[in-house]
């Protein structure tokens, strides 16, 4: 009852303990509902794991990533509470950071402005939204939900980032219907409603020409192409906190990094 939280707060159940020291021959996935003990599971594999490796020093590093910025270094300090860890084996980074940091040291640094960004799209969206091609598009006026749907600055954001963007998709043939299937997407796009919101997307990459910036998602796919195109793992093996928050593309980077 003494001990601080913090404690409590990395404290590993018995029943979870075959879960850090198991061999596994590939890419392995622990789930569960919230607060059932998912990251002190993680936080005690790369524990094991960079105890495991150290001995060795040419060895690559462990990569325990995650999507939101704020979390690594309380990651970290959790981690740090463990005992017997492995100092500097476990490199703490969420996600973005991560592609930044790949593109800077690559001598390929990729400029992601945010307020320029955010006007970008919002110029793009308001000028969309009210086009006769929007208002007037037999397609749209059928259903309520849909036209509501295109008229939601934040669904249609989503769609570009993590739809388009985040499957790494570059052609308007690859975002139609028989060739991208939008789970989970809850409103359902045919392929003349994917029409109209590619002319949206290609608007918004016109907008961040003009504003002289990128997006994160841009980052992340000039980070995927200078991973693999190296010869080498930068990670002996990466742990994804909440892996469901990553798009494709950032999946993707996970893997050829490891």
């Amino acid at each position: 009852p003494e001990s601080p939280i913090e404690d409590w707060m990395v404290f590993l159940h018995p029943d979870q303990e075959e879960l850090v020291d198991q061999e596994f021959s590939g890419p392995a996935r622990v789930s569960g509902p919230a607060g059932t003990g998912k990251t002190v599971v993680a936080l005690h594999r790369a524990a094991c794991l960079a105890g495991r490796y150290a001995p060795s020093p040419q060895e690559q590093p462990i990569l325990y990533t995650t999507f939101v910025a704020s979390l690594t270094s309380v990651l970290r300090n959790l981690y740090e509470r463990l005992p017997q860890t492995v100092a500097d084996k476990v490199h703490f980074v969420h996600i973005d950071g991560l592609a930044r940091q790949i593109c800077e040291e690559a001598n390929k640094p990729v400029t992601v402005l945010l307020n320029r960004m955010n006007s970008a799209f919002n110029k793009a969206f308001e000028s969309w939204k009210k086009s006769e091609e929007v208002q007037n598009n037999p397609a749209v006026g059928y259903s309520d939900e849909l036209r509501e749907t295109l008229c939601n600055a934040r669904y249609m954001r989503t769609e570009i980032d993590n739809v388009i963007k985040g499957c790494g998709i570059t052609t308007e043939a690859d975002y139609m219907p028989d060739k991208l299937a939008r789970r989970g997407r809850q409103v359902a796009f045919d392929r003349n409603v994917r029409k109209l919101v590619w002319r949206l997307y290609e608007s918004y990459q016109r907008n961040l020409l003009l504003f002289q910036t990128k997006d994160y998602r841009d980052q992340v796919a000039a980070a995927v192409q200078i991973i693999e195109s190296e010869t080498k793992p930068r990670y002996r093996c990466v742990i994804v906190d909440e892996s469901q928050d990553l798009t494709f593309m950032q999946m993707r980077l996970v893997a050829a990094l490891s």
